[in-house]
């Protein structure tokens, strides 16, 4: 579980949810609760709890992601995959804790971020298309956006970035940066080509929109003549350019505080889109180049 997602165990409920119990003396039960420290290296962090249920005892674990890739003493590595342990390399479980930890920042909860901080509007939008019914807290909370402490419920770094007010106020650089240059290169100084440049912000739920709104006039459209007819033919093809887009903007590594999304038309002959970040574990540049 520490190699996969986290979770909790319950000992002493079978597979069909019949409740019966641990019957175990105490030596044989000590065994059991101090399995993942003495049989796991480095020793899995977790919390173990004695419940009690109609008169039967449970034994109740919980245990976090964890940074760290833990072994079992006889060398196996596992990972948790629903109810089952799936054997995996070392190597396979540290490229996606890699992953996983990118996504840590996003899961933060910054100092002072309170549902005010949230649009509403934008929330009961989702709601409306996902899953009528429930209500825009409940859908934040399936997805893992707000946490309760105490009697308030409370938003992580990824809610104010979907949905916020202000999402700068949380990270300064959460925006796209779109530039168009002329000519066949790009140029500094007194020979500076741009011709054109905006900053698009907000938040990520209307972050993307907006950002196509404002490429989509500089994508140069031009016309041919085929069969005594005239046809329009964009720069770029639409659905390649704006793809390109959603993928900076969601697969971005957060962390990366003073970088924004940059998007520039350039040269004449293509356009980028640069997101901040290395790519995903064990994905590499060679790779994608040679693929």
């Amino acid at each position: 579980m520490p190699n996969a997602d986290g979770g909790e165990l319950v000992i002493g409920i079978e597979d069909d949810g019949e409740v019966t119990g641990v019957d175990q003396p105490d030596d044989k039960r000590a065994i059991i609760t101090e399995a993942a420290r003495s049989r796991c290296v480095p020793p899995v962090a977790y919390e173990c709890r004695e419940v009690m249920d109609g008169g039967l005892l449970l034994l109740r674990f919980s245990v976090d992601w964890s940074p760290e890739v833990h072994d079992l003493t006889d060398g196996r590595t596992l990972l948790r995959r629903r109810d089952q342990n799936m054997p995996f390399s070392q190597a396979d479980v540290a490229a996606l804790k890699a992953t996983k930890a990118q996504g840590l920042v996003e899961r933060q909860y910054p100092p002072g971020a309170t549902l005010d901080d949230i649009d509403q509007d934008l929330v009961e939008s989702l709601r409306e298309r996902l899953r009528p019914g429930p209500s825009a807290e409940a859908i934040l909370a399936s997805y893992g956006l707000v946490e309760r402490r105490g009697k308030r419920l409370v938003p992580n770094l990824a809610c104010l970035l979907l949905f916020g007010r202000d999402p700068s106020r949380w990270h300064p650089r959460c925006d796209i940066d779109f530039v168009r240059f002329e000519g066949a290169a790009r140029e500094t100084g007194s020979r500076l080509n741009v011709v054109g440049r905006e900053r698009v912000g907000g938040p990520i739920a209307t972050l993307i929109d907006s950002a196509v709104a404002a490429i989509k006039p500089h994508v140069k459209a031009r016309q041919r003549l085929h069969d005594l007819f005239f046809n329009e033919t964009l720069e770029y093809p639409t659905f390649a350019w704006q793809e390109a887009v959603v993928n900076a903007v969601a697969h971005r590594d957060y962390g990366l505080m003073g970088t924004a999304v940059d998007v520039h038309n350039k040269h004449d002959d293509r356009l980028e889109a640069i997101s901040p970040g290395a790519p995903p574990e064990p994905v590499t540049v060679a790779e994608l180049r040679a693929a």
